[in-house]
């Protein structure tokens, strides 16, 4: 093991990814499209976002491709599409309003990676721009630490599930597949890095997740067991 890729919602950050998600979308549509209904937007935000969630490799980095279905489903230009999200990423004060927590292990162990020489990435879904993913690592109290790689919608070309993504981080990492650990709490989201060659660490969530964790810990440790809590 050579590299490490932490997922953040529900493994690094304790916050309910999905609730997150629809506060963005339901944030984001008055700024794109005033007098469509909510749901609406949020269908058509789905049938935009679909497609790239498969592909192995998309043609620009998951961003450029989603503003441009995006806009394309609202009868708008890409640059309205990244205007708007702009404007929402610069004014997070109602994103905050989703609970969200610490998770101290995982501070812990994502510490006990980089002592031990360790690349770490925060391999979070791209869909998100570097401002909103940096501000939830920031509630996570990971802002700070010198991760090798955070995955954003601006600098990635393949989408989780699909296996390209977990390819194309560990490629960024300077690092095969085979040397590197994928650690989140999302079968479905994460696991498809076995496919693509890495190892799968299942962290349940929430208290559940703790002997998980701690046998994290007691790999990069060199068999030491930390006793820590959540």
């Amino acid at each position: 093991m050579r590299g490490v890729l932490f997922d953040l919602d529900g493994t690094l950050l304790d916050i309910d990814g999905d609730a997150f998600l629809e506060r963005y979308l339901d944030a984001l549509g008055p700024h794109l499209c005033p007098d469509l209904d909510p749901e609406a937007f949020r269908a058509r935000v789905m049938a935009a976002a679909l497609p790239l969630l498969t592909a192995e490799r998309l043609p620009a980095t998951v961003g450029d491709t989603f503003r441009g279905a995006l806009a394309a489903h609202l009868g708008l230009s890409p640059e309205a599409v990244a205007a708007a999200q702009s404007r929402l990423d610069a004014q997070p004060a109602g994103l905050a309003a989703i609970p969200h927590g610490r998770v101290p292990i995982a501070a812990t162990c994502v510490d006990a990676a980089l002592e031990a020489g360790l690349r770490c990435a925060v391999a979070t879904t791209p869909i998100y721009g570097p401002a909103v993913i940096r501000r939830r690592l920031g509630w996570a109290g990971l802002a700070g630490r010198p991760w090798a790689l955070i995955t954003t919608s601006e600098n990635m070309r393949a989408c989780k599930p699909s296996p390209g993504y977990f390819r194309e981080a560990a490629a960024k990492l300077g690092l095969p597949p085979e040397e590197c650990v994928m650690v989140g709490d999302d079968p479905y989201q994460d696991g498809p890095a076995a496919e693509a060659g890495m190892r799968f660490h299942q962290i349940p969530p929430g208290g559940d997740g703790l002997p998980a964790w701690q046998a994290l810990l007691a790999e990069i440790g060199g068999g030491r067991r930390p006793e820590c809590s959540v």
